[in-house]
């Protein structure tokens, strides 16, 4: 659980506060020496963070989280290297995969699997005790494609969702002036979102009866260690999801469906955080 959220939190650190001084020392690491300039670095980005956050409501949660990560590199010894090189991971497809099988009951012996045109992803699945493996071009096997089409869909949502004008925190520059920047004001998703049309409307119904109905599964979505843009967007369709016809949506302003939305998200996040850090 320590573990998970150690991970967790500084992935979201890397990834609400990054800037071009901490990420080239990190590429810069080859060495001893250079890993102790990197973890000095990181060390003085927390503390120039928590300065600025310590008085903020909406920080205090992250307060505490980045004042615990403090801590910990204050009372680590790094003893290993990082490698030069990290290839990916393509056991992981698998592995999540497996988990889902084994929740659902079923055996993955009995499991056909149809695999995209990519030598590695093929060489992981052999590793695994299905039936039966066939690999082929996405633009002649039907289940291929339709593969690419949801996962096209749903990349370019989770990147539009996480690069929204309302929920970016202000760019870094310089950590050392990041007190300039806004830090206080409230992040939520633009109302442009929810701008929309009937049949706009009826298409996120279909894509709730099609992504989320039948895969309650906590396997469906696999996110390893920092999750928050997965969540996001199972919650923005869930949310169009609870009105039950466009009437009903439409009396609602665009600004309160942005609040509302802000709501259902806190309440999402707040229960994958329960269940991720529960599991090993």
């Amino acid at each position: 659980m320590l573990e998970n959220s150690f991970y967790y939190t500084l992935t979201k650190f890397m990834i609400t506060y990054y800037n071009e001084e901490l990420l080239r020392a990190l590429y810069c690491v080859c060495d001893y020496n250079s890993l102790a300039d990197f973890v000095r670095l990181l060390r003085y980005n927390f503390i120039c963070i928590i300065k600025e956050i310590k008085d903020i409501k909406r920080k205090e949660r992250e307060l505490i989280a980045y004042q615990n990560i403090l801590d910990v590199l204050d009372n680590s010894n790094i003893e290993e290297l990082p490698e030069k090189e990290y290839d990916f991971q393509y056991a992981i497809n698998f592995d999540g995969l497996c988990k889902l099988l084994e929740e659902k009951n079923i055996d993955k012996k009995f499991v056909n699997i149809v695999i995209d045109e990519e030598q590695k992803t093929y060489c992981a699945a052999q590793n695994y005790n299905f039936c039966d493996m066939r690999s082929g071009k996405s633009d002649e096997i039907i289940e291929l494609r339709l593969s690419d089409w949801i996962a096209s869909f749903i990349g370019r949502m989770v990147y539009a969702l996480s690069h929204d004008k309302g929920m970016k925190e202000d760019k870094v520059t310089n950590i050392r002036k990041i007190g300039e920047n806004d830090l206080e004001r409230k992040r939520i998703l633009n109302e442009e979102w929810f701008l929309i049309n009937e049949k706009q409307f009826n298409l996120y119904h279909l894509i709730y009866n099609a992504l989320i109905i039948g895969h309650t599964d906590y396997w469906t979505a696999m996110t390893m260690s920092y999750g928050d843009e997965c969540s996001i967007f199972f919650t923005l369709v869930r949310y169009f999801s609870k009105y039950e016809n466009y009437q009903n949506y439409k009396d609602i302003e665009p600004k309160l469906h942005s609040e509302y939305f802000n709501t259902s998200c806190i309440s999402e996040l707040e229960r994958s955080y329960k269940n991720f850090f529960e599991r090993k």
